[in-house]
């Protein structure tokens, strides 16, 4: 199994997740130009693809899908909610839109695709673990806290792309407006660096070899930042898994289970 990242930050999110000869993409966030330029240097030609998983219609994870969908026609699996959502906005999803419920497994190829609900501002969002030839991994970013079904379905995984969005302290004091602000810091915004990190800390202590750090804030974090916050909680919580950070706008290494 493999996991890269083509992009992961508040500016776009695109997942590849391969498994034999069975490719999927988990949301499509940034340019059919950038999706087909990094999935050509992942060594993957697009019209390969067997699926398009959305976690929800936010634009930093479907502003690609219009463009990509008309050139490389591919099944889209979503939730009802989010595919009516970016259907209204896309058409050409609705195309190509097969829907089930948070909880559900869907195959495809050799993968198993496992949605669980995440709590978001969203229409119904999710986020998804993988599973194939013995190995899987799990996708979880976009929540406003971490509930115990999310935490019970990704536990056992050997990789995970976690979400640390953001520093409490420097989101208060940044640019952003204060309805803003909330909403990032509220129930269904995201997660912060020590709440990620404290996640990353379970997840290792079930069983995770690899933690990646992704949908990282552009304003309100650095890498370097949420490198050394999530080092110190997993080192506090006597873990140590391998620890990296996915870039925000550009092709991450390969990640191999």
């Amino acid at each position: 199994m493999l996991l890269r990242t083509l992009a992961s930050g508040s500016g776009g999110n695109c997942i590849l997740v391969q498994q034999d000869d069975t490719a999927i993409l988990i949301d499509a966030g940034i340019s059919c130009k950038k999706i087909t330029t990094r999935l050509q240097a992942s060594g993957l030609d697009p019209e390969a693809l067997d699926a398009v998983f959305l976690t929800h219609e936010h634009s930093d994870h479907i502003a690609g899908l219009r463009v990509f969908l008309k050139r490389y026609p591919t099944p889209v699996y979503a939730t009802a909610g989010t595919g009516n959502r970016a259907a209204e906005k896309y058409p050409v999803v609705g195309e190509l839109l097969h829907t089930f419920s948070a909880g559900e497994t869907v195959e495809v190829g050799a993968l198993e695709v496992q949605s669980f609900s995440t709590p978001h501002d969203a229409a119904d969002s999710v986020g998804y673990r993988c599973t194939g030839g013995g190995h899987s991994l799990a996708v979880v970013t976009d929540l406003g806290w971490v509930p115990e079904e999310v935490r019970t379905v990704a536990a056992g995984v050997e990789l995970a792309l976690i979400e640390a969005n953001h520093d409490e302290e420097w989101l208060k004091s940044g640019p952003y407006a204060l309805p803003l602000q909330n909403r990032i810091l509220g129930d269904h915004g995201h997660l912060c660096n020590e709440t990620g990190g404290a996640f990353g800390a379970y997840l290792a202590q079930h069983g995770a070899k690899t933690l990646v750090l992704g949908h990282l804030s552009q304003e309100n974090n650095t890498p370097e930042h949420a490198y050394q916050v999530v080092s110190q909680v997993l080192e506090q919580s006597g873990v140590h898994p391998a620890l990296e950070v996915a870039p925000r706008d550009a092709l991450s290494r390969p990640y191999y289970l």
